[in-house]
């Protein structure tokens, strides 16, 4: 064991409360002036593991914690992807935390970093648990933008570094990149989901609020109709936006508007039918297939059923001699949720 190891042994830097475990790793193995590689199968017995998956597996935690005179309790509930009693799966996405089941891809495998935090970091920066969640774009709290490419190199970013603030590939000094920062809105909206996970100090974590039936869902399964709801807000506004876990954040003002943005898009199809389309309202029950729990897609479905009504006779009223036959030159294909130039 180098004498500089045996100084942080004996003199640790503090394990931060808004700090992802799998960081600690990586600054302890840097305090001992080794590789991670090293420190993980001389100090850690597990030299066969993976590095993404070894804070999150409690007997790693507990040696870690003696090496890093660090606490069992918040080392397990910064783990990001398993707790004391369920921990992580060793293949796989990681899917939990702190008690929790979040969606797959929610939790990240990518190291991401914010430059300007790192630095205001001094000589010991470390990995905020909130860059974990690919849902966030930028870091909740102060609204940087997350970085999971070298600004010098391009190579996507590797835990397997000497230094938390460096480029495994071309040593870059993270730190020197120029921030950027998410605009106010995205910055309220991951905030919110941010607080619904339990990332922000002060807020309770549990389901959104949001307009029935949304609000009546657990936050697993928000979380996983805000992907559905991004995708649909790409078609309304004509941006293509997909619904991964990544754009997710995206999907908050459609889900708290709801159900307008459903009268919304009955309006659209009615616009632009024409002779040569097809009914209108079987293209709204197919747009909610990708809806679950099936409990939430069968009231989504009466829902669709009053706004085609509650359209059709906007359109009756307001439209009678002027919306058959003038389709608009772009339409809603809601049933491969993007818009394409019209064809017939």
């Amino acid at each position: 064991m180098s004498d500089s190891f045996l100084r942080a042994w004996r003199r640790p830097a503090p394990f931060h409360p808004d700090e992802d475990a799998l960081s600690l790793v990586v600054r302890m193995a840097t305090y001992g002036d080794m590789s991670i590689d090293e420190f993980k199968s001389r100090y850690l017995d597990a030299a066969h593991d993976w590095l993404i998956y070894l804070p999150f597996k409690m007997e790693v935690l507990r040696r870690l914690g003696v090496i890093a005179n660090v606490a069992l309790v918040p080392l397990a509930d910064n783990a990001c992807a398993g707790t004391v009693d369920v921990p992580a799966s060793r293949s796989g996405s990681p899917k939990h935390f702190r008690g929790r089941t979040l969606p797959d891809g929610w939790i990240s495998l990518d190291k991401r970093v914010a430059p300007g935090m790192l630095r205001s970091d001094g000589d010991d920066p470390y990995i905020r648990l909130a860059w974990r969640f690919s849902a966030f774009p930028c870091d909740p709290i102060t609204g940087e933008t997350l970085l999971n490419r070298c600004p010098s190199c391009s190579a996507n970013l590797n835990w397997d570094t000497k230094k938390i603030e460096s480029c495994h590939q071309c040593r870059f000094d993270l730190r020197n990149a120029p921030p950027s920062f998410a605009d106010t809105q995205v910055l309220q909206d991951v905030r919110a989901i941010a607080g619904a996970i339990g990332l922000i100090d002060g807020v309770k974590a549990g389901p959104i609020d949001l307009p029935a039936p949304l609000g009546d869902l657990d936050l697993e399964q928000q979380l996983s109709v805000l992907q559905w709801c991004a995708r649909l807000r790409g078609a309304v506004e004509r941006t293509g936006t997909s619904g991964g876990p990544a754009t997710a954040h995206m999907g908050l003002k459609i889900a708290r508007a709801w159900p307008a943005p459903l009268l919304e898009v009955a309006d659209l199809l009615l616009r632009q039918y024409d002779a040569g389309q097809r009914e209108q309202y079987p293209i709204l029950v197919e747009m909610l297939d990708g809806v679950s729990p099936h409990t939430l897609r069968d009231l989504m479905i009466e829902q669709a059923s009053e706004a085609m009504s509650a359209a059709w006779f906007a359109v009756r009223d307001r439209y009678a001699s002027t919306w058959r036959g003038k389709p608009r030159p772009e339409y809603m294909d809601l049933t491969a949720f993007r818009i394409r130039d019209r064809t017939n």
